[in-house]
């Protein structure tokens, strides 16, 4: 499963088409991988909400279950929001594997100086 750039806001139907054809997602199919790109609750008025998170674990739960996958080799990538997502994730549930590709460390709060 894969976690694209994450983000503060929730991705469109062709922000989430856009991201599946990246090419690192091309190279996870191509090794035999399925990849998911989920969307989430925005972020933007509280960056340090859990929604996102709870969102996304949800989608790894639904993943898990799904008869074609080895719930034991889930592995969770994102960059930016997403890497930090990628993070939250492995701390919450388990995960075999985790790359957190650039991870947005700061959030802060808009407008703020």
């Amino acid at each position: 499963m894969t976690m694209s750039a994450g983000g503060l806001n929730t991705a469109s139907m062709d922000g989430l088409k856009k991201m599946a054809q990246e090419p690192n997602q091309g190279r996870f199919l191509a090794a035999g991988w399925l990849t998911v790109v989920p969307t989430f609750r925005e972020r933007v008025n509280d960056p340090q909400t859990r929604n996102a998170l709870l969102d996304c674990l949800a989608v790894v739960e639904h993943v898990r279950r799904m008869p074609e996958v080895d719930p034991r080799s889930l592995v969770v990538w994102g960059t930016s929001g997403g890497g930090s997502l990628a993070l939250e994730i492995a701390g919450e549930t388990e995960v075999t594997a985790i790359l957190a590709d650039e991870p947005a460390t700061v959030l802060s709060w808009p407008n703020s100086s």
